[in-house]
């Protein structure tokens, strides 16, 4: 009885591997429904408009600024009707242009003069201010530029950026076999002969999940705690390090040294510039300072605020915005955030 038994049971088996072959051959033969597993619905075209250009120079022969920007459709389908709206410092309405519509790829400029009573202005720029024209995307009508006269221009806005806090996603190393001792090395400059560098404290017993704060006096980030002008925008290059062996003071030594070679960013040049110079220099003089030295690097960021974001993140005296950055050296992970002030 268990032998035929065993028998039947092993026919059974590969009848139903046979039938199981034979239905998926059929049904390879089957035509695709074109609902299961055919070709995706593609979005309906739409346009999509934003400020391609904008700028804002000093008159040379009348007394005014010549306010200039491009609007344009680069989306797939032709806009409708719609405004742009330029407004002084985001607010003030200086233009409420009526555009009778732009083909897709199509792009139209404009030219506005406005009587120039200060030697600083910040101007926004905004496509579709009406939101009538159903986009592609929402959230890139709008753009920010600035004019200044000169780069000591006394009604230009001042700012600080100072080092609030750090938090510790994940120590370095197996978390429960001690702790991190962070410090931090601070660098920043805007024009020309405004470097600053400095380091903060040794920060002892950081684990995973702790937050820390800096000292009132420490982490200034931009010329001095009590802030300055960015005729030219700000340039920054901040590094981390786990305190082993070697000597806080030295490593700010050599990192200072290597980030006042840079320079500051010139006016007219751009922050762009200055940014692909310093990662680069900044990023060699970190590898060599990490294979000879005594501490850790656990991570290093460089970047840049131009004289338009600035002003677009804190256009009125008071206003303030918090940047958040990642440090990070594929073991540790680390973020750090500093609050930018416009203080003048």
């Amino acid at each position: 009885m268990r032998i035929t038994h065993i028998f039947r049971r092993i026919a059974f088996l590969a009848i139903f591997a046979l039938s199981a072959v034979c239905f998926a051959s059929a049904a390879s033969a089957l035509p695709i429904d074109p609902g299961d597993g055919g070709e995706p619905n593609l979005p309906p075209p739409k346009p999509n408009l934003v400020i391609g250009n904008a700028s804002i120079t000093a008159g040379t022969l009348v007394n005014d600024w010549a306010i200039s920007y491009t609007v344009t459709n680069r989306g797939n389908a032709p806009a409708g009707a719609f405004r742009v709206a330029v407004q002084q410092d985001g607010t003030a309405l200086l233009r409420d242009s009526y555009q009778a519509g732009l083909a897709a790829g199509a792009s139209r400029s404009e030219t506005i003069h406005l009587l120039r009573t200060n030697c600083y202005i910040a101007v926004r720029f905004t496509a579709d201010s009406g939101h009538v024209v159903a986009e592609s995307s929402e959230v890139d009508n709008v753009r920010w530029a600035t004019g200044l006269t000169s780069p000591s221009c006394p009604t230009q806005p001042r700012y600080t950026v100072k080092a609030v806090s750090f938090h510790a996603n994940d120590e370095s190393g197996v978390d429960w076999l001690g702790s991190d001792e962070p410090y931090w090395v601070f660098n920043g400059v805007g024009v020309p002969g405004t470097d600053v560098s400095s380091v903060s404290h040794v920060f002892g017993n950081i684990d995973s999940g702790d937050t820390a704060y800096f000292n009132a006096g420490e982490g200034c980030m931009y010329i001095s705690c009590s802030g300055g002008t960015a005729p030219a925008g700000m340039g920054f290059s901040v590094e981390l390090w786990e305190h082993d062996l070697g000597q806080p003071q030295q490593t700010l030594a050599n990192i200072a040294y290597g980030f006042h070679g840079l320079g500051g960013i010139i006016v007219g040049q751009g922050d762009e510039l200055w940014l692909g110079t310093a990662a680069n220099k900044i990023g060699d003089l970190l590898d060599y300072l990490a294979a000879i030295g005594d501490d850790d690097l656990l991570g290093s960021q460089t970047w840049t605020f131009s004289p338009a974001y600035l002003a677009s993140r804190a256009p009125a005296i008071g206003a303030s915005f918090s940047d958040t950055r990642t440090y990070s050296d594929g073991d540790a992970s680390y973020t750090m955030t500093a609050l930018v002030t416009r203080v003048g």
